[in-house]
């Protein structure tokens, strides 16, 4: 509610708050889905060897053998994730029980803040800089 200087309110109209709710909604759940096709892709890129391996899990990983490791967990990972999201938004008509599907989205913000911290005090520069921007644009999503 607002008032003007005639002390006279105004409401939004309910129906102009459902709009709104909707619309960011569906633009949320737009950029989680493209942030999770988009990091399946830059995983994927990883294990076929197109990007460094060294620029990804804080420039921790040493041999061949660690990234394949890590990079196959956290593109099954990914793959998970958006599978969750496609659930939620209904895009994807599969029965899974709304509290599984919560715990599931909670499991997913938890774990967006641990990789938003690990970005920050990443060994690699372009991992802070890019992951860091990246990831916190999905944990406020």
């Amino acid at each position: 509610m607002t008032s003007n200087s005639d002390n006279t309110t105004h409401r939004t109209p309910a129906i102009l708050t459902g709009q709104l709710e909707k619309l960011l909604y569906k633009t949320a759940s737009i950029g989680m889905i493209l942030i999770f096709i988009l990091t399946i892709i830059f995983h994927f890129l990883v294990l076929m060897k197109v990007i460094d391996y060294t620029i990804v899990w804080g420039g921790g990983m040493k041999t061949i053998e660690e990234m394949y490791l890590m990079e196959s967990i956290s593109l099954f990972i990914n793959i998970v994730f958006l599978i969750v999201i496609l659930i939620k938004t209904e895009l994807l008509k599969y029965r899974i029980p709304a509290k599984i599907i919560s715990i599931a989205i909670w499991i997913m913000f938890f774990l967006f803040l641990l990789n938003t911290l690990g970005n920050l005090i990443s060994k690699s520069t372009l991992e802070t800089m890019i992951f860091y921007t990246c990831n916190t644009f999905a944990f406020i999503l």
